[in-house]
């Protein structure tokens, strides 16, 4: 499905990139423990008419680890820097979950490299404000023990978010999101890799006066399930897997 599927590093982060299509460019980011494997199905609808492009970020997947941290400024950074190397001097953004508050901070940041701004489900919630957030809590402790027995479980586990939105492309994406413990023989996340840094906590929120300058933008669409702020919402979308919508 994907047409070139390589490597790029940008100082000291080394990206596992796919890409499809031709024409204007793309770029899809992924939400905390998935992968650039998640727009599997908008690559295929949109490749006939654009340059599709899914990273995973630092931190998950094929991806290396992010030595500087995970700030969203320091995100925004490398991020400018796989563009550089991609040759992509504006692109349109689609952005899930976590990756919403990097594409807020991105737009505010470089305003001239984002044409078009679409939140999906994430950029406006203050995760600050919940007493003790950490990292540690987002990526471990809430997947239950009986989910990580083996990749049916861990399926089921996921499906129960969405099962009417369930396909092939989502199962491609939800499989990347977990790899096989030779010796326990149960599933661990593929995206632990960055909690070798220790807990480094939340990265910051993008501020409010950033936010308000997207928001600004004529070319901002925010959807989310919880219907506060979206434009769209279909019936029954949970969070996990709201972009396997058609919207």
């Amino acid at each position: 499905m994907w047409e070139h599927v390589h490597d790029v590093v940008v100082d000291n982060i080394r990206y596992r990139v796919r890409e499809t299509g031709t024409g204007s460019s793309i770029i899809c980011l992924h939400g905390v423990r998935w992968t650039g494997q998640i727009w599997n199905g908008l690559a295929r609808e949109l490749m006939q008419h654009f340059r599709v492009v899914a990273p995973d970020l630092p931190g998950h997947g094929d991806s290396s680890v992010s030595v500087d941290g995970y700030s969203f400024s320091v995100l925004s950074d490398q991020l400018a820097g796989l563009l550089d190397c991609l040759s992509i001097a504006q692109a349109d953004f689609v952005c899930s979950s976590w990756a919403g508050s990097l594409g807020v901070r991105f737009a505010a940041k470089y305003p001239e490299r984002v044409g078009r701004l679409f939140l999906i489900d994430g950029g406006y919630f203050a995760e600050q404000s919940v007493p003790n957030a950490n990292w540690e809590a987002m990526l471990g402790g809430d997947l239950p023990e009986e989910a990580l027995n083996g990749f049916a479980e861990y399926f089921d586990f996921v499906r129960a978010d969405d099962p009417q939105f369930w396909n092939e492309d989502i199962e491609a994406a939800v499989t990347d999101q977990v790899r096989l413990d030779a010796s326990s023989g149960r599933l661990v996340p593929y995206h632990g890799r960055y909690r070798s840094l220790g807990n480094v906590g939340l990265p910051e929120r993008s501020s409010l006066a950033d936010t308000v300058l997207v928001l600004e933008h004529p070319d901002l669409i925010s959807v989310s399930y919880c219907g506060k702020h979206g434009c769209r919402v279909p019936a029954g979308a949970g969070h996990g897997l709201l972009i396997s919508a058609k919207l």
